[in-house]
């Protein structure tokens, strides 16, 4: 398809804008839904090396344990 100079400059910034919103919406799923985890295992293990406690204990209230 030929769109001529106006029209590629228009996709081109359609095509920039969708890849923009695609990187803000991984980089915040990420934030919501990655990073809890990430956080709460790393605070069990934490714990663990403070108190050298089996995982077993401290797996009570981990989701996945």
């Amino acid at each position: 398809m030929h769109f001529g100079v106006f029209g590629k400059a228009i996709l081109d910034k359609l095509l920039k804008a969708f890849i923009s919103l695609f990187i803000y919406l991984l980089q915040h799923s990420f934030k919501w839904l990655v990073l809890p985890i990430l956080k709460q295992s790393h605070d069990a293990y934490l714990a663990w090396k403070v108190s050298r406690v089996s995982w077993d204990d401290l797996c009570e209230g981990v989701r996945g344990c």
